[in-house]
């Protein structure tokens, strides 16, 4: 019984006739050992991954915008005592701010209107966490529509 390399995948466990039957006319085989022995590489022809590299490279440098994004960590900002904590933020475009809840028993309501965006969470329960991908550039204010004294005040680059 001899032993053969698909590719990068593991082992395929075959008897030398079916070796040599049917795996030796679907893909050209390299030696792996010196001696040339009974166990081969089968090696598929370059053109045959050269779609995959080609998507591959292609669906890379697509995903790595996108990525970057979601590993970037959002700026945390509480809800506590009726106030926004911290009251004001500098960030870049495209930026999370994460909103969080965390005003005891108090129901919030965070909104930015302005012309150029805008948001509105719907009430936030307490516990619960918010969040707004600022998108463009410009200063904006952060609301809650049930405590019209809360402020967050946000410039985006």
């Amino acid at each position: 019984m001899g032993r053969w390399v698909l590719g990068e995948s593991m082992l395929i466990v075959a008897t030398r006739h079916f070796r040599k039957a049917t795996v030796a006319r679907t893909a050209p085989m390299l030696p792996i050992c010196k001696n040339n022995s009974a166990t081969r590489a089968i090696v598929p022809h370059r053109r045959f991954w050269k779609p995959f590299l080609t998507g591959g490279f292609v669906g890379l440098a697509c995903a790595i915008p996108f990525l970057a994004a979601i590993a970037a960590d959002p700026y945390i900002v509480t809800q506590k005592g009726q106030m926004f904590h911290p009251g004001k933020l500098s960030i870049n475009r495209g930026d999370t701010v994460e909103i969080v809840n965390d005003d005891g028993e108090l129901i919030h309501h965070a909104y930015v209107d302005s012309k150029t965006f805008s948001f509105d969470s719907g009430d936030q329960e307490p516990g619960s966490k918010t969040d707004i991908v600022f998108s463009v550039p410009g200063d904006f204010v952060v609301l809650c529509g049930i405590h019209p004294k809360m402020r967050l005040d946000v410039s985006v680059k």
